[in-house]
């Protein structure tokens, strides 16, 4: 009887790890997200006259980029949003704001990440999307201690 306890005690703590909302805080998007709010919340903090900030902070899914973020990031709440629900958010012509982290990819002999921050509304089947500014990132690397790190090339809106 103690065995099958002690078995269920460790299925279930198993299960609850599982469960879990865990993130890496090294992953190269996370951090380029991370940098890209703190610089719109330092913005807002300068001129609150030109920039609302959002309850919530709609991030677009991405299978592999938005996989295990936490659910707040520099203080503000994120959603993310699959498209799915981008399509019942923007029903009726309705206006979403969204950020979209956007692959790694080489950009003139850098290895860059885009962070874009885009209005999104649909009418019938057909989506309407705004760019509204955003932040590019070139991923660096410190050979001597085996590091990845990000240099700002980029932030601002239009």
């Amino acid at each position: 009887m103690q065995r099958i306890a002690f078995i269920l005690f460790i299925l279930i703590v198993e299960f609850s790890k599982l469960n879990a909302q865990e993130f890496d805080s090294t992953n190269i998007y996370f951090r380029a997200l991370t940098l890209h709010m703190k610089y719109w919340n330092d913005f807002n903090n300068k001129r609150t006259d030109l920039v609302k900030k959002p309850e919530v902070y709609y991030i677009e899914q991405n299978e592999f980029i938005t996989r295990n973020f936490p659910t707040e990031i520099c203080g503000q709440r994120i959603e993310i949003l699959s498209a799915e629900e981008i399509y019942k958010k923007t029903k009726n012509r309705k206006h979403i704001g969204l950020v979209v982290v956007r692959p790694a990819s080489w950009r003139n002999g850098k290895l860059t990440i885009n962070v874009v921050d885009v209005g999104v509304s649909r009418k019938n089947r057909h989506y309407y999307y705004l760019t509204s500014g955003g932040s590019e990132f070139q991923i660096i690397g410190d050979s001597t201690e085996s590091k990845i790190g990000l240099k700002i090339l980029f932030q601002g809106g239009i």
